[in-house]
């Protein structure tokens, strides 16, 4: 299972992130599985929520490794960028 959990967090940097009045959430498809991955609030890690697949969904709270934290930030920071953006011309392109 931790090769997946790793895998799922690096493929989440490549993801689109939504942005939700709970913070950020991403979509992973990943050995079968759609995997759920959020952030809470600039500066927190990532966590595994959860993960659907065939048998159902399964609830789950896994955060993100420490080493991993640094490659999110800037992706995040475009996504919060863009937020901004919309809110000061009222133009949403997502």
């Amino acid at each position: 299972m931790d090769a997946h959990i790793t895998a799922v967090f690096a493929a989440a940097k490549n993801t689109p992130w939504t942005h939700t009045n709970l913070g950020y959430r991403a979509h992973v498809g990943h050995a079968g599985y759609t995997w759920t991955v959020e952030r809470q609030a600039s500066g927190s890690p990532l966590r595994i929520v959860g993960r659907e697949g065939w048998g159902g969904t399964e609830h789950l709270s896994i955060d993100e490794p420490p080493a991993t934290i640094p490659a999110f930030t800037p992706a995040l920071a475009s996504d919060r960028a863009l937020d901004h953006l919309a809110a000061l011309t009222g133009i949403r392109n997502r």
